[in-house]
């Protein structure tokens, strides 16, 4: 996450998060969330494409 995105999110300035899950290996990659601490979401909407690739949509609490 940017200095930006990391703002942007501390300062509850974000409306919805789209997340794109691509299947790789497990247990690799960098955390989503890892830079700002905790934050309280509801999925509200997914699309999974024909390739295993998955978007959720989350907005804020």
């Amino acid at each position: 996450m940017s200095q930006l995105d990391q703002t942007l999110v501390s300062a509850g300035l974000v409306d919805e998060y789209h997340l794109s899950i691509v299947p790789t290996r497990v247990g690799h990659g960098k955390r989503a969330f890892d830079d700002v601490g905790s934050i309280d979401l509801d999925l509200v909407g997914t699309h999974r494409f024909d390739n295993g690739v998955v978007t959720l949509t989350y907005v804020p609490r």
